[in-house]
């Protein structure tokens, strides 16, 4: 027994050991290996030390005797050299080091001037044009640059060993979106100053280690922004050598924008997939490359001009407010992007709108900018300030955007469903309905039969559009009927057949909100309630495209909220946006880009507590002018000395103040009503209004008292628009 228990703590000790020494070996990167093998086993290759320590100078003098050529250039956790896979091998047991990786291989990724708020910018005369890029740094970092006297070239560093001079075109194109002074052909921030740190050779390629050199030389000249139009594919994305200088350089306050990658290239590259870059895609892109935010690209294909143009936005923004942080620019670029309608894995936050981020950022309003609002693009006006506007001014705005959005959306909708093929009730759309109940007997498959209810509900959508545009409404509600039961049968059928929940799901969401913004007045609960069912499914394997879609039906439901609040719908919301962060935080656990979905999440939950503060406020208002009344009506009171009408207004003043703690209280709830009385001018003794009520005073389970107005019994109930109250739902 003795023996066995000995055997045991030996075998546990050695496990140990072992486990110790695989901890201590440098991680080796799959890619240097393979590049390794196939060369010659003494054939050195550039490669990227990584230490977990301050190197001492014996262990330096070691990695020289093993023969490894060290770049003099080299930093204090990092060491570039070229090694072959002979000294890789000697290089396994040094515990001082954390990883070895390959140099790889970056490239400029291909290379527009579109409409992105500029042009509106110069026309509005908004901002001096020694303002657009002036005392602002920008950093090149490409193929160098070619000086034609239209940039403002302060300085020009080469770390490729072939010179400043620019043989491929590429960085000269990339400056002169960003800085151009030419009269004819500006750039967006024409008065800026541009540097040159060439990384890239004639052919268009480099090594990481170039760019790295160069981010570091920014940070130790304090560039304000950097823009990186290059990319290099690396299984480490994130935790590369190159993703790390770029972190490290957003730490330092550097705004670093990033090419995302080529509109075919699926999947991110570095260093845009560094977790601190501002990564850029293309408006045409054909990929996914998960980019924050998209710009035009027309002239030239590719991201790299798309990365000019947000370099050069940043570099105006900055001009104008050169104290703003990096981390502000990207959100006010971010939250002022225009959506063009494309998935976020393609889109990002959206396009960039030079002219709303600059409004934004400088703190403008509608009413300075005198503007006729119904020109302004949405985006603009979702990020103009609402806070300094009056209620009159941000009403009329509230107004204009919810007919833009539902418009927008509505047309994207319909753009996916299927052109129909026989007008409703012809002779031929008879026969087409009897060839379709035929065609789904006859099919035994059930996710086929699926897809196909599917289209089904889709055809019947576009025939009730064609029915509506005509204004023929006597086969809506059969149209309508026959929609909801596709759409549910291709939802019961979905909840046992994974390889078609998302789509079913996705395609009922967007079916609902076409059904609302055709406000048909259809009730829609039920299918909301299947889809949403169906997305919990695939929750747990799909967690990014599951939050996308509850989060599309959060937003339905504040919608809705907002209109009508039902203590019901309020639950299903608060439900809906905790399961929507819950699938964002799991994907972020698997490694999945879910920036864009947090920060919409972050404005939603924003928007909703500015909301309820508002309307807290309003209560407060309400009560003291509540209390105002009751004090005037007191001091007539008094003049008149009359007994029994001090008593009465005692009755009111306790009925006001229970009617206020009632109101608090529901304030306090989900499913609050908006039903607090507005205390008129008028007494209560001359019959005057003491109560302007402008809400629904509705509560969730029906209540429809509505809030009475406390005037003597000689004056009106109030100047009410219901002051019945409306019901719970």
């Amino acid at each position: 027994m003795i023996l066995i228990k000995r055997i045991l703590l030996l075998s546990f000790v050695l496990l140990l050991v072992f486990v110790g020494f695989a901890l201590a070996r440098p991680e080796i990167s799959g890619e240097l290996e393979l590049e390794l093998l196939n060369k010659g086993i003494n054939e050195p290759l550039p490669a990227v030390i990584v230490l977990n320590k301050a190197i001492e100078p014996h262990e330096l003098r070691v990695l020289k005797a093993i023969g490894i050529e060290i770049d003099k250039t080299s930093y204090s956790d990092v060491i570039f050299g070229n090694l072959s896979w002979k000294m890789l091998e000697k290089l396994k047991d040094k515990e001082y080091l954390s990883a070895i990786g390959s140099d790889f291989e970056i490239n400029a990724l291909a290379n527009g001037k579109t409409e992105i708020g500029f042009d509106k910018l110069l026309e509005l005369n908004i901002t001096k044009e020694e303002n657009f890029g002036k005392n602002i740094t920008v950093a090149v970092l490409d193929s160098g640059i070619n000086n034609n006297n239209n940039l403002n070239l302060i300085q020009e560093i080469d770390f490729t060993g072939e010179g400043v001079i620019d043989s491929l075109g590429h960085g000269t194109v990339i400056a002169e979106v960003i800085g151009s002074n030419n009269t004819v052909n500006k750039g967006i921030a024409f008065n800026s100053q541009i540097i040159s740190l060439k990384v890239l050779d004639s052919t268009g390629k480099g090594r990481a280690s170039n760019a790295v050199k160069a981010i570091e030389w920014a940070i130790k000249n304090k560039v304000k922004v950097v823009n990186l139009g290059f990319g290099g594919i690396i299984s480490n994305c994130g935790n590369d050598i190159l993703s790390k200088a770029v972190n490290k350089a957003a730490e330092k306050g550097i705004l670093v924008i990033v090419a995302a990658g080529n509109p075919e290239i699926e999947g991110i590259m570095s260093p845009a997939c560094a977790e601190k870059a501002m990564a850029v895609g293309s408006m045409t892109a054909t990929a996914k490359n998960f980019p924050d935010i998209v710009a035009p690209n027309q002239e030239i294909s590719g991201t790299s001009i798309s990365s000019a143009y947000v370099s050069g936005t940043a570099a105006l923004l900055l001009s104008a407010k050169p104290e703003t942080s990096n981390k502000e620019l990207k959100e006010i670029l971010f939250e002022t992007a225009d959506d063009i309608n494309l998935p976020m894995e393609f889109q990002g936050f959206g396009k960039i709108n030079a002219f709303n981020a600059y409004i934004k950022l400088v703190g403008l309003t509608i009413a300075d900018l005198n503007i006729d609002l119904n020109i302004l693009d949405k985006n603009f006006l979702k990020s103009n300030n609402f806070e300094k506007l009056s209620r009159e001014e941000q009403k009329k705005i509230e107004k204009i955007l919810n007919k833009k959005d539902k418009t927008e959306k509505k047309e994207k909708i319909i753009s996916k469903l299927p052109k129909i093929k026989e007008s409703p009730g012809t002779l031929f759309y008879g026969i087409q309905k009897f060839l379709e109940e035929v065609d789904l007997l006859l099919t035994f498959d059930e996710k086929t039969k699926a897809e196909k209810k599917l289209k089904l509900a889709n055809l019947r959508l576009s025939e009730l559009i064609e029915i509506d545009k005509k204004q023929e409404t006597s086969f809506n509600r059969q149209l309508f009927k026959e929609f909801k039961e596709n759409l549910n049968k291709a939802l019961t059928i979905a909840e046992d057949v994974s390889e078609i929940q998302e789509n079913v799901a996705e395609q009922a969401i967007e079916n609902i909100e076409l059904i609302e913004f055709m406000e048909l007045n259809e009730e829609t609960q039920d299918v909301s309630e299947k889809a949403l069912s169906l997305v919990d499914r695939f929750a747990a394997t799909k967690p990014e495209k599951a939050a996308e879609l509850y989060f599309k039906l959060s937003e339905k439901m504040l919608e809705k909220l907002e209109e009508k609040e039902n203590k019901e719908l309020a639950e299903d919301y608060e439900k809906t946006i905790a399961k929507t962060q819950k699938a964002v935080e799991k994907a972020k656990d698997e490694g999945k880009n879910v920036k864009q979905l947090e920060q919409k999440i972050k404005i939603m939950t924003e928007k909703e507590i500015e909301k309820l503060t508002e309307k807290h406020k309003k209560i407060l208002e309400i009560n003291e002018e509540i209390q105002k009344a009751i004090e005037k009506t007191r001091e007539e009171t008094e003049k008149e000395s009359f007994k029994e009408l001090g008593i009465e207004i005692e009755k009111q003043k306790k009925l006001v103040e229970e009617q206020a703690r009632i109101e608090s209280e529901k304030d306090n709830s989900s499913g609050t009503g908006d039903g607090n009385g507005q205390s008129g001018d008028g007494d209560s003794s001359d019959g005057g209004d003491n109560s302007d009520s402008e809400g629904d005073s509705g509560n969730s389970n029906g209540d429809n008292s509505g809030q009475g107005n406390n005037g003597d019994s000689g004056g009106d109930n109030g100047d009410s628009e219901d002051n019945s109250g409306h019901g719970g739902q």
